[in-house]
């Protein structure tokens, strides 16, 4: 009777008078099925049973032999079989539809019908997969969504920046049109400016200096009263290489090459402009001062020149201003100018702002000299010169203008002929950003990236920001190689100083077509990284800080380290590389070597022989200290002479025939190695920028040693 009792109280069993049985609980538990038989309920009521309410569990063999044990009936033990036959069907089909359908209510449906199901344990895992999928979606959606948050504020806070600095760019530029422009004053010296205003003008003439063609100057600039005087270029360079002495007279005997070095220092002062030679449009805009013909006055009232000079400069600014307050315009000293010279140019010269070729062998100079007469010193004649040539003629005027915000916060300002890259930090995101929103040129963001390094991660909310403010592909790939921020001063070994000068990737003609024969035929070569090269070849005091020996010939701490092979520079490398301070020391392949002695010049050497270079007709048969000879545009001493130069490259006279256009590491084997750049002993032939030398890797003579590349470690 407990038994009955406990059944009925177990199922709840609502018997209607139809004969329906209701079940509540759900399919039968095996065990609630044994109660059943074991309660002795009718045959007929557990059959119904069965067969309405289903089976929670699979009637295999061993389930059928304990129901039988307990007395279930032969009837209701063929139910049970039917039963569970028609479960495992059910529990499959809904599995099947549960996998194909692959979602969480697909799997949440099949547990919810068969909670110990076949496949009970398989959709558990399934659906907690399908879960965590769902939640790091959630998380992924969440995390991009307050990235654009962030982004959308970075945004309008440097909108914000953006529309304050123009502002006050605004408020600026009316004050300085309220009032005069402030000198510049070096060391006590002062050189004075006038401001210009955009404006036309027809340049050239029909005497010479045509075709005449209108020429639009669209923005303001400022340019020096009065040529570059002897005191204003003492106070900057430290010396003073004019013929006439005087220093209130024009320097002279100055090239153009000497006067990037000048503007060079003016813009490492950092003080808000950026110093640069005028366009030869600018220049003549200047001089005519808003009049037309030959001249903007009298010429005996405005110009010392042949007629009047007594052969000889003069001071400035002893003749009559033109209308716009500049003096000597015409006469004392020929004035460089930017531009590349073209015979040709006029008849295809812009409209606005003409800034000359793209490239040439000779630099525009005008307004004449001293020694020049008057058909010379007409505002529009046009002269030209090698942009390494000093004569007492030549001298030069400054334009100097503002610099932009973004130049401002990049160090853009200080980026000169040198290709110095200034890096007061590491960039930060802002920074680097500030650099592509500002349309700086693709090769300078890369010459920052490479050399600054990075004071922020690249990781991909950074990379996607960097790309949304319109960095290039060559950008962003250049980035994971700059995560770490690197020192960009010099390498300091046992208290001995290395310093390496930025080299910008590039373009450059190769060889020469009046050179050996190994030096042709001539070949467009692309550098398609920039890296870092010795700004001196290696000296005595370097070599022996890291190697502990001194094996040179000519003894003397800053001359360079002599006697040493090819192998015995690898050891060298080999020693500074063990040091793993981020960057790879190696020797520079010819390709390397020969742009940067070029320094983006042309012909054979980088400039006048006897002033960047000791070699056989000035050396005095030995080598020299290193440094002392004129440095190249882009920050190298000695490229050409005092010591012959190993490179990393194997040496074949005929591989310019087949050399790859980027980036050639030479032949891949050979029996002698590459030298460049002649020594204290070459004849000029040899001393060439383009010469092509070679010895075994183990010869050490007194007229070879090597400098160094290094680049960052992968």
């Amino acid at each position: 009777m407990r038994i009955i009792k406990g059944v009925v109280l177990a199922f709840t069993l609502l018997v209607a008078a139809s004969g329906q049985v209701t079940c509540p609980t759900g399919p039968l538990t095996e065990d609630q099925l044994t109660t059943l038989v074991t309660g002795k309920v009718p045959e007929v009521r557990v059959r119904q049973f069965i067969t309405s309410c289903g089976l929670n569990f699979v009637a295999d063999d061993a389930a059928v032999k304990r129901l039988r044990a307990v007395g279930a009936t032969a009837a209701e033990l063929e139910a049970v079989r039917l039963a569970s036959a028609l479960r495992v069907k059910a529990d499959s089909a809904l599995w099947e539809t549960a996998k194909e359908r692959n979602s969480a209510a697909a799997y949440e449906g099949y547990l919810e019908r068969f909670p110990q199901g076949m496949f009970a344990a398989v959709a558990r895992e399934e659906l907690e997969k399908l879960r965590a999928a769902e939640r790091a979606a959630a998380e992924e959606a969440e995390r991009k969504r307050r990235a654009e948050e962030e982004e959308r504020a970075a945004q309008a806070a440097a909108e914000k920046r953006a529309e304050e600095e123009r502002v006050a760019a605004e408020k600026r530029a009316a004050q300085e049109l309220a009032l005069p422009p402030s000198p510049l004053v070096v060391s006590g010296v002062s050189m004075e400016f006038v401001r210009i205003q955009p404006g036309q003008f027809v340049m050239g003439d029909v005497n010479g200096g045509g075709p005449e063609h209108r020429v639009r100057i669209t923005k303001a600039f400022e340019m020096a009263k009065y040529e570059v005087t002897q005191a204003q270029w003492e106070a900057v360079m430290g010396n003073n290489p004019s013929y006439f002495k005087g220093a209130d007279r024009p320097v002279e005997q100055v090239s153009w090459n000497d006067a990037q070095e000048f503007l060079s220092k003016l813009n490492a002062r950092n003080d808000g402009y950026r110093y640069r030679l005028p366009a030869e449009a600018e220049w003549e805009y200047a001089a005519r001062a808003g009049t037309t013909g030959d001249n903007a006055a009298s010429l005996d009232s405005v110009a010392w020149y042949s007629a009047n000079s007594n052969g000889r400069t003069h001071p400035v600014g002893q003749k009559r201003a033109n209308a716009w307050g500049f003096y000597d315009m015409l006469g004392n000293v020929w004035e460089w100018c930017q531009d590349w010279y073209d015979g040709d140019y006029y008849r295809n010269s812009p409209a606005e702002d003409p800034r000359g070729p793209s490239s040439g062998s000779l630099r525009v100079l005008r307004g004449g000299s001293w020694g020049d007469d008057s058909r010379l010193l007409r505002v529009a004649d046009r002269g030209r010169s090698n942009p390494d040539v000093r004569d007492n003629f030549d001298g030069f005027r400054c334009v100097r203008e503002r610099r932009t915000a973004a130049e401002e916060r990049a160090g853009e300002e200080r980026v000169a002929a040198s290709g110095q890259v200034p890096c007061p930090r590491p960039l930060s995101e802002e920074l680097l950003t500030a650099l592509v929103k500002a349309k700086v040129r693709e090769g300078r963001v890369l010459q920052f990236i490479a050399s600054c390094g990075l004071k922020f991660v690249a990781d991909e909310g950074a990379v996607s920001r960097l790309k949304a403010a319109g960095a290039t592909a060559a950008e962003l790939e250049a980035l994971p190689t700059a995560k770490r921020p690197l020192p960009t001063g010099p390498l300091v070994v046992n208290g001995v100083s290395m310093e390496f000068a930025p080299i910008p990737a590039g373009e450059f003609q190769m060889g020469s077509k009046s050179g050996d024969t190994d030096e042709k035929p001539t070949h467009r070569v692309g550098i398609t990284k920039a890296f870092e090269l010795g700004k001196y070849e290696v000296t005595q005091a370097q070599w022996e800080a890291v190697m502990g020996s001194n094996p040179s010939h000519f003894k003397g701490a800053d001359r360079p380290v002599d006697s040493v092979g090819w192998w015995d520079a690898q050891e060298f490398l080999s020693s500074l590389n063990a040091r793993n301070d981020g960057y790879r020391y190696r020797l520079p392949t010819e390709a390397e070597w020969e742009y940067a002695a070029r320094a983006g010049t042309v012909g054979n050497n980088a400039g006048k022989l006897d002033s960047i270079a000791w070699y056989g007709a000035n050396s005095k048969r030995q080598t020299h200290p290193v440094g002392q000879k004129q440095l190249n545009a882009w920050g190298l001493y000695d490229m050409q002479g005092n010591v012959w130069e190993w490179c990393q490259d194997w040496y074949d006279d005929s591989y310019y025939r087949n050399s790859p256009a980027k980036d050639p590491q030479g032949p891949s084997s050979g029996s002698l190695r590459v030298l460049r750049g002649g020594s204290w002993v070459t004849h000029t032939r040899d001393v060439r920028v383009t010469s092509r030398y070679k010895g075994g890797p183990v010869v050490q003579s007194a007229l070879v040693g090597f400098r160094c590349v290094r680049e960052r470690s992968p």
